[in-house]
C-alpha cells in the first residue's frame, strides 16, 4: 500500500479539546508522533468512545483544537470543523456496522469511493481485493453481512479501514468480537500494512495491546490521568486500575502513586497536570461510581451510521 499523501515529518496528532455529550464532559490533551500507536485505556464510562467520536469527526468539540499531520480538523475558536467524510480518518468500531444491503466487497469499497475520488475503478477494486485477502475474507466477498459470523464481520470492518490508508486509524476495541485464532493475525496485519506516518489510536481493555503501544493515555471521568510509554506506567502506575491492567500475570502490582509521568493537559490549560477535582458536569452518571466493571458504555455520538472507516 502507498504512503500517506502528507509528509511523515509533519506533526502526527495533537489533541487539546473539550466536548460535551449530555451531562458528560470530555476535556483532554495529548499528542502523538507520526507512525506511533496510542493505546487509550480507562474504566467504563471514562470517555474513551467519546474521544474516538471527537477524533473521527462524529462529535463537535466546544473548546480547543485537533490537528492531524499539520492539518487543523477541528478548532472551536476559529469555527473549523472538518466532517467525518472529509477528515481522512479510518474507524474500526466495536461493532462492524456493515451496510446490510451491500456485499462484503461493496462495504469495504464504500469509504474508499467517497474518501478517495482520485482513484479509478480498477485501482479501487484491486485495493479492496488485496484488503479482503489480507484479512482472510476474499472467499466471502460476494456475501451479504447477514451470512457472516461476528468475527468475520469485524474482519470486514478492518479491511474497510485498511483500504483508506488514512493518516489516522481509530480502533475502538476492534478485536473484541474476533476469535483468538484471528486476533493475533489482525494485530500483525494492522502493524505490517500501516502507511508511512499513520497514527493509530487503539481503545482497549487488553494488556497486550496497551504494552505494544508507543504511548498509553489513561482516561478517567473524561480527563487524562496519565500519558506515557507503557513501561513507565508499569513502573509507576497512576491508579490501582492501571496497575492491574498492565502488570504481568503472576507478579504483584506496583502500588499506585501520584505519577511523575503525567505529560498531558486539558483543553483550557495544556500545561496543567490532569486530574484534581471535577465539577458536577465532569462526572459520569454511574449508579455506583466505585463499581465500573462490565461491558463498555457507548455515548450517542459514536453510534449511528457506519463511520468513516
Amino acid at each position: 500500500m502507498s504512503s500517506l499523501s502528507r509528509s511523515a515529518d509533519a506533526a502526527g496528532l495533537e489533541v487539546r479539546c473539550a466536548a460535551e455529550v449530555d451531562s458528560f464532559v470530555l476535556d483532554v490533551g495529548f499528542s502523538a508522533a507520526p507512525g506511533t500507536t496510542v493505546a487509550v485505556v480507562g474504566p467504563n464510562g471514562a470517555g474513551k468512545s467519546t474521544l474516538v467520536a471527537a477524533l473521527a469527526g462524529l462529535l463537535r468539540i466546544q473548546r480547543g483544537r485537533i490537528v492531524l499531520h499539520g492539518r487543523v480538523v477541528a478548532d472551536a475558536t476559529m469555527k473549523v470543523f472538518v466532517p467525518a467524510e472529509r477528515r481522512r480518518v479510518a474507524l474500526v468500531p466495536q461493532q462492524a456496522r456493515l451496510f446490510p444491503h451491500l456485499t462484503v466487497r461493496a462495504n469495504v469499497e464504500f469509504g474508499l469511493r467517497h474518501q478517495r475520488p482520485d482513484l479509478d475503478a480498477v485501482e479501487r477494486r484491486q485495493r479492496v481485493t488485496d484488503a479482503l485477502d489480507t484479512v482472510g475474507l476474499l472467499n466471502q466477498a460476494d456475501r451479504r453481512p447477514r451470512a457472516l459470523s461476528g468475527g468475520q464481520a469485524q474482519r470486514a470492518a478492518v479491511a474497510r479501514a485498511l483500504v483508506l490508508e488514512a493518516p489516522l486509524l481509530l480502533l475502538d476495541e476492534p478485536l473484541s468480537n474476533v476469535d483468538v485464532g484471528h486476533r493475533q493475525t489482525l494485530r500483525r496485519v494492522l502493524a505490517e500494512h500501516r502507511p508511512v506516518g499513520q497514527v493509530q489510536v487503539v481503545v482497549t481493555h487488553g494488556r497486550d495491546h496497551a504494552l505494544d503501544a508507543d504511548q498509553v493515555v489513561v482516561l478517567d471521568h473524561g480527563r487524562v490521568l496519565a500519558a506515557a510509554p507503557p513501561d513507565e506506567l508499569v513502573a509507576n502506575p497512576p491508579s490501582a486500575w492501571v496497575a492491574e491492567l498492565l502488570q504481568p500475570e503472576g507478579e504483584p502490582s506496583s502500588p499506585p502513586r501520584r505519577s511523575a509521568v503525567i505529560r498531558a493537559g486539558r483543553a483550557g490549560n495544556p500545561e496543567a497536570a490532569p486530574g484534581g477535582s471535577l465539577d458536577e458536569r465532569g462526572h459520569q452518571h454511574d449508579p455506583d461510581p466505585h463499581h465500573r466493571s462490565g461491558p463498555p458504555r457507548h455515548h450517542r455520538s459514536a453510534d449511528g451510521d457506519p463511520g468513516p472507516g
